[in-house]
């Protein structure tokens, strides 16, 4: 495992709901997988998703502390969901940018493994802010995919720890509810990604 680091980190409080083109298909056709991680994420509910295109980097980035939060969700799902990660071990690196804000991933989810992942996560931020509670914001990518559409809903929240829940569980509720979003803003860049300088 390597890490890339950045000080510096572009604010974007708040949630934004909209569309993306990221959704099971395109994570499958990613260079750096092997055909067994691809078989893997094709039947799993839930995917932890890198972050691509940072800076001058090419390959998948995680951030720092993923490889605490990928157990923390697996051993919480119930039996019949199923959780991966979009990399093989040996292309799996992190990114590690320098702030408060604790950086909580890309998640690519069925409507399944959706509300289950958003109240998992949510229990993490709890557990985290009683060992480190000067993570007071936390920054979170979650891409839903329904089973009959090709594009997703992604869900962004960068926010107050202690919202998360909240905020993020009655958008995730809302998305579930309504019907495609239709003309939504295309959302592509992860919250993480700055613009290549």
């Amino acid at each position: 495992m390597s890490t890339v680091t950045d000080d510096h980190q572009r604010p974007s409080p708040g949630l934004r709901i909209g569309t993306s083109t990221q959704g099971r298909t395109y994570w499958m056709s990613r260079p750096y997988l092997s055909s067994k991680i691809r078989d893997s994420i094709s039947r799993a509910h839930v995917v932890a998703v890198p972050l691509e295109g940072f800076r001058d980097h090419t390959g998948p980035l995680f951030p720092v502390g993923m490889e605490s939060i990928l157990p923390f969700v697996r051993k919480g799902l119930p039996e019949g969901l199923d959780l991966d990660i979009c990399v093989d071990d040996e292309n799996y690196q992190e990114l590690a940018l320098h702030g408060l804000v604790l950086q909580l991933g890309i998640w690519l989810a069925t409507t399944f493994g959706a509300p289950v992942l958003v109240n998992l996560v949510s229990e993490y931020i709890k557990n985290r802010r009683r060992k480190a509670p000067d993570e007071s914001t936390v920054r979170f990518r979650l891409l839903l995919q329904r089973s009959d559409r090709e594009d997703v809903t992604a869900i962004e929240y960068e926010g107050p720890a202690d919202e998360f829940r909240e905020v993020v569980g009655s958008a995730l509720d809302k998305c579930l509810a309504e019907q495609p979003l239709g003309d939504a803003p295309e959302i592509l860049p992860a919250p993480d990604q700055d613009a290549k300088e």
